[in-house]
This record gives C-alpha cells, structure tokens and sequence, in this order.
C-alpha cells in the first residue's frame, strides 16, 4: 500500500501553503508566488524559513489570514526604490476590505521598505509578529481613512507584536490615520523607533497599555499627537500600565486638541536618552491645546527627568487630575508659561479661626489681618495626602513694620511641633516659604504670625497652599 502526501491545498477550504505556489528559501523572489497564494482568498500558511520578496504583498479578501509557525517563518522585503512591503485591507472601489489577520510571522524591511505593514482596512488584528524595518520606513502604518475612497482603518488590534528599527527620522514604530477609531495597542515590546506611537488628528478611543517602550530618537516623543492639519479633535485616548525606558519625551501633544486624555500607571526612565535639562514626561507645545480639556495624569511614576509637565502652550487646557505621582529625580514638577495651569490653590486658613497669642489686633475680618506687634496663632488646612509646593502670603506694611510667618507641624500626641520653614516680609510683597512635602494624616499644620512692632502696622492678607494637582 503506497502513502500519498496530503498537502494544505487537497482539503477543501483549508489554508494554503506558499510552498505549493512555488514559494522557495532559495528563490531570489517570492512575490509572485505569495501572491498567488494570497489571490486564493484563503487563509495563507508561511513554513520555517526566510522567503524573500522583491515587490509589494496585498491582502484582498475580507476575513483572510496570514500566519506562520512564529518568527522563524519570516518574509523579507528589498526594493530597489520606495514601496510598501505587506498591504492588508486592500479596498475592492468604496467596499472595504475587513477582518483580517496577520499572526505568527516575521517581517523584515531590509532596503526602500516606505510602510513595512500597510493597513487599509477595519478591524484588522495584528497578533505575535515580529515587524522589523532597518530600511528608515514606519513599520505599522494605518492609512487615513477616506485616503483614497474606500479606505477605512477603525477597530484594528495591535497585540503581542515585537516592533523595531533603525531609530531614524522617519522610522515610525505605528502610525495611525486621521479619523482613526477604537484601536487597541496592547502588550507589545516597541524599540529602537524615532517615535513608538505616531497618532492624527480625529483619532478617538484608542487604549495604549501595557506595552514595552525603549530607545526613541533623542529628541523625539514615545507617543506623539498631532492633528496634521486636520480640524477635529481627538477623542478619549487612554495610556496606561507602559513601561518607558531611554526616552526624552514619553507624551507630546504637539498642534492638537485633545479631550479626555487619560496618562496613567506608567513606568518613565529616561536614563541618559537626550539631555535632562531639556527632557520631559508630557509636553504640551507648539499651540497644543487651545480647546484642550479633561486631562488626566495620575499614578505614574517617573525618573531621571528635566520637569515632570511642559505646559509652554497648555495656556486653556484643564487638568481634571493631576495626583498620585511619584517623581524620581525630576528637576522641576512644571515648566512653560502656563506652568500655573498645573497647580491648585486653596486658602491654608480662615483668619476667624485665628488665635491671637501675644500683642494685639488692630482689626481682623476673614479677608486680612492688621497688626503692629501681634502674635498670631492660624490653623493651616493642609489636605492630608496632597502635596504643596509653597505656602504663600501678600504682605503691605505701613512704615517699617515686618511680619515673620513660621510654619510648623505637629502630632497630636507630642508637644514638640517641627518646623517646616519661615520667611520674613518687610515690604509690599507677595511671600512664600518653599515646602516640596506632602501632608500627612497623622499630623496637624499651623504657622505663627509676628509683627515685629516698629512703624504703624502691617496688614497680612490670607495664607495660600499651592497644591500640585
């Protein structure tokens, strides 16, 4: 009895194999019969082994997938000028191309490889491959959608992938389209990219979390938006659970209007990429946000920065929460000129709550206090777990009259307050004493007032906590 070998292609709808179209490791092009393998319209197998490819891969058929046996079945593209390597979603006129999926397969650009993975239609999932390009290209491009008629790039699924480059200038890890919607990017190791995620405008609900970002170009954002002419806003961006590490900006927001922009949970080490002085967790630049709102950067923890926030053209976006931070060797918490933008400020104390403890009044009301020689007691109320910058105070004296103000804290159980620093005011001026400290819950704050008897008097307008939101 004779044995017959049964390949993919005997059973009827079973995936096709590309060796049975002539697909060859030792092939000096392989185009032509990948192709035909992918003009089946059935779901296409990649063997062990490295197939070379000379011109550009389409996927035409909705529902069609391309997988191999994981990295060792591997495609490589080499152009003599600029081309795509793999085109998925290809429109058949206005009809998308939908649902189809790239998996267990190893691309590699090698020369002139402009979008190494091409993506031109929905609901695309791109699932455990490897997708190299050392040809300067991006290596996952979303197209615009519309660009041309028929194209549309929502719902795609970027999972599980291992994405690098040559870390140059345009050497894109992902690229998304304008008018992109509801794309994961979720659990990938992103490295060695002049940025790791490039985002348009119009993009909405799109989740990036639990990645590996490492290496972006000096200079350069991990994860970029900017609207690129376009007119609409993005909508609802979550970034969370990332690891980023050799990166001088880990988000920028560069000519766009975001709203619900969500940053948390993040691990940022900047670690020698670029210059500290100039490096920063978030930048808001370049006119980023004119009708910025809701944003949102809570519980991340970053290291070895120049400044935490670049609000040099945050001038009216809202931060709805800023807390919970941890900040490792950060120079400054903000900088730029809306700096301000980043902070809250609260009354530390109401002057009827005020104990007069030594000299007198001369008038007091919760607005300000007037003084020649008094010694005032005023309970501070310092939010337990928040953490403030500055205590600060606006100080008019009337002849040489100066105030002492002294800041303490202290536990309920001990008489033996510390103090947490002092400043003195002696002409019309706003004061402050320097703290950088959170507030405990197991302790009370208040500070100590002392006019130091000379001229007429003084007058003391409220305490204030800047408070980092």
């Amino acid at each position: 009895m004779s044995l017959t070998k049964v390949s993919y292609s005997m059973i009827q709808g079973a995936p096709v194999n590309i060796l049975d179209y002539g697909a060859s490791t030792s092939s000096a092009n392989n185009t032509v019969a990948i192709q035909a393998a992918l003009d089946t319209g059935l779901d296409v197998f990649i063997p062990a082994g490295a197939f070379l490819c000379t011109d550009t891969l389409s996927m035409n058929t909705p529902f069609q997938t391309l997988f191999g046996n994981g990295w060792g079945s591997q495609i490589t593209f080499t152009f003599a000028s600029s081309k795509e390597g793999l085109i998925m979603g290809v429109p058949t006129g206005a009809i998308a191309c939908d649902k189809q999926t790239l998996r267990n397969v190893y691309l590699l650009g090698t020369a002139n490889v402009s979008k190494l993975l091409d993506i031109k239609g929905p609901e695309c999932n791109i699932l455990n491959n490897r997708i190299i390009n050392n040809s300067n290209g991006s290596n996952i491009y979303l197209e615009d959608e519309n660009t041309p008629t028929g194209v549309y790039v929502f719902g795609q699924r970027i999972l599980n992938n291992f994405i690098s480059g040559t870390a140059g200038t345009t050497n894109l890890g992902i690229r998304l389209g304008a008018n992109n919607q509801a794309t994961e990017i979720a659990f990938n190791n992103i490295t060695n990219c002049s940025t790791f995620v490039y985002v348009n405008g119009a993009t909405t609900s799109l989740n990036i979390n639990n990645n590996i970002m490492q290496k972006a170009t000096a200079g350069n954002a991990a994860i970029y938006i900017n609207r690129d002419g376009s007119a609409m806003p993005c909508y609802n961006i979550n970034i969370a659970n990332n690891y980023f590490e050799e990166i001088q900006f880990v988000v920028s927001v560069d000519d766009a209007n975001v709203a619900n922009l969500t940053i948390t949970q993040n691990y940022a080490f900047r670690n020698s990429v670029g210059v500290k002085a100039s490096s920063t967790f978030y930048v808001g630049g370049n006119s980023a946000s004119a009708a910025s709102q809701f944003l949102s950067v809570t519980f991340n923890y970053v290291e070895d920065f120049g400044a935490f926030l670049d609000l040099s053209d945050e001038y009216s976006s809202r931060f709805v929460n800023v807390s919970g931070n941890s900040l490792e060797s950060v120079t400054n918490y903000a900088i730029g000129t809306y700096a301000a933008n980043a902070f809250s400020y609260t009354y530390a104390n109401p002057y009827t709550q005020g104990k007069l403890d030594s000299g007198s009044l001369i008038s007091g009301t919760a607005q300000r206090i007037e003084s020649l020689n008094g010694v005032i007691i005023l309970p501070i109320n310092f939010p337990a777990r928040s953490f403030a910058t500055t205590l600060s105070f606006r100080y008019i004296p009337t002849g040489a009259n100066a105030v002492t103000v002294q800041l303490f804290s202290c536990s309920p159980t001990s008489d033996s307050p510390t103090s947490l620093g002092s400043v003195t005011a002696s002409t019309s001026t706003t004061a402050s004493i320097t703290l950088n400290t959170s507030a405990l819950g197991n302790l009370y704050y208040y500070a100590v007032a002392t006019f130091n008897n000379a001229g007429t008097s003084g007058y003391l307008y409220p305490l204030t906590l800047t408070l980092q939101q």
